[in-house]
């Protein structure tokens, strides 16, 4: 009989070694998929964010041209920011557009942001004009009042 009582613990006992050590592989695989589906979320929250604020800056640059293209000049002068309009007389800007006259009546616009570092952002992209040429462009932006303005517009 004591053979018997030997065996059933020594049964007792592995059952709950193998219960510890099932336990311990539920718990740290369970961890690590916690951390992996966490990491997830964190990197897919700073993307979202990233993309909205390309859409912004893109969207702010797209509607500064297309004022110029429906010939809205004084419109898109008054939206670009206060350090253009400082260094740029609309005199000036108006003789920019007469002297790049394929940005008027323009048939559409493709923008890419280059770069966003706090509230500056680089945009590049083409204005296809009315005769399907296409015109290479560059729009510094800044964000002034909690909205993207063109800071600078390059024509190469």
């Amino acid at each position: 009989m004591a053979s018997y009582d030997d065996g059933e613990r020594s049964g007792d006992k592995t059952l709950w070694i193998i219960l510890a050590l099932v336990g311990g592989a539920i718990l740290v695989c369970g961890g690590g998929i916690a951390l992996l589906i966490g990491g997830f979320f964190l990197v897919g929250k700073e993307t979202i964010a990233q993309i909205s604020s390309e859409m912004e800056v893109e969207t702010a640059a797209e509607e500064f041209l297309d004022r110029i293209g429906d010939g809205r000049i004084d419109a898109a002068y008054r939206s670009t920011s206060a350090g253009f309009r400082e260094r740029q007389t609309l005199e000036q800007f108006r003789g920019m557009i007469l002297r790049n006259a394929k940005l008027k009546n323009h048939q559409s616009t493709e923008m890419e942001t280059e770069s966003i570092s706090g509230n500056s952002a680089t945009v590049s992209g083409a204005v296809v004009a009315a005769d399907g040429t296409t015109i290479e462009v560059t729009l510094e932006m800044v964000k002034e009042g909690g909205k993207w303005k063109v800071d600078q517009f390059k024509i190469p």
